[in-house]
């Protein structure tokens, strides 16, 4: 049966918070400004029958997605003590009734929560995808009492990233740095990366696993095309022998136990799909594709794909 898309329509006001603040930006007009005439704006929708359910939706967006923010820093120990304030005026709001009179009754309060849905939908698609899942059930339940649409946040991240996925974030980032920022620092992308991955281990190990297998096998043959071509290069020669005589356990405890490691890998990654180079030699997907041994590729396939052959 073909997948039934369901309309994200809480991205559509994180869009409009977006547009508003990057538009003012242009004009110099600074977020902290753009953000105060928002508060205005919307308040000025109270009462107005046409306007109300668009106030109310707004205010329930930036809600959930204050409360993602500040949930994921609280519980990764990244709070100042502003921010434990904040989260434990989002964390005791009972129900949508409290909320708006919460916002009715406190401007900044609403500031607040536009801000952090504008921080949220600036996040790389990794990180927004990481801070979602790191909700619990009780608190998925309590966000989808509070505001129903929440479940839309939960349907859209629903099924496990692949390194496909992992691939176009990554190629996000880079057009990011470079196009946005003007810097060149992939490093901080395969940072960024990194960190996703070792935070996923906890998270959904299951598919940590499957995304680390489906690396290891791009990364191993990538090695053994570099290595004819590229003569006694250490870092190449140790990830070939590490798939080679390692166990697949072995393998993906790699993963996530050797940081350098796994910092190699993804670089590779990148050599792949975005520079297309590896110490001045031309390297891409297709040119890795007949190599490699047989025996090993097999073993880095993830062990429940093994089944399902």
């Amino acid at each position: 049966m073909e997948k039934i898309h369901i309309t994200n329509f809480n991205q559509a006001i994180r869009l409009k918070i977006n547009n508003y603040i990057e538009n003012n930006l242009m004009k110099c007009i600074d977020t902290n400004q753009s953000l105060n005439e928002m508060v205005d704006y919307l308040y000025s929708m109270q009462g107005e029958d046409k306007k109300t359910n668009y106030y109310e939706y707004f205010v329930g967006v930036a809600y959930l997605d204050a409360y993602k923010m500040f949930s994921y820093k609280q519980k990764n120990l990244l709070s100042s003590e502003e921010d434990i304030e904040f989260f434990y005026k989002l964390y005791n709001i009972l129900d949508f009734n409290d909320l708006l009179a919460e916002v009715s009754a406190n401007p900044g309060y609403l500031k607040s929560i536009l801000k952090a849905s504008y921080d949220y939908y600036n996040l790389p698609f990794l990180g927004r995808y990481l801070i979602l899942k790191s909700l619990s059930p009780s608190e998925n339940k309590k966000l989808g009492l509070i505001f129903a649409p929440h479940t839309l946040d939960l349907t859209e991240y629903n099924d496990p990233l692949t390194l496909d996925d992992i691939i176009k974030d990554i190629k996000r980032q880079c057009h990011k740095y470079q196009n946005v920022l003007s810097i060149d620092f992939l490093e901080g992308v395969i940072f960024s990366v990194c960190g996703y991955i070792k935070r996923m281990f906890n998270i959904n190990k299951e598919n940590a696993i499957s995304i680390c297998s489906e690396l290891a096998k791009k990364d191993y043959l990538a090695s053994i095309y570099l290595t004819r071509q590229i003569k006694d290069n250490d870092t190449l020669n140790n990830h070939i022998k590490l798939y080679e005589n390692s166990s697949y356990e072995e393998i993906i405890a790699h993963f996530n136990n050797d940081d350098e490691f796994l910092f190699d890998t993804i670089w590779m990654l990148i050599d792949l799909y975005i520079t297309k180079t590896f110490n001045d030699v031309s390297i891409d997907e297709k040119s890795i594709e007949n190599g490699g041994n047989d025996t090993v590729i097999k073993k880095l396939i993830p062990k429940k794909d093994k089944k399902d052959k």
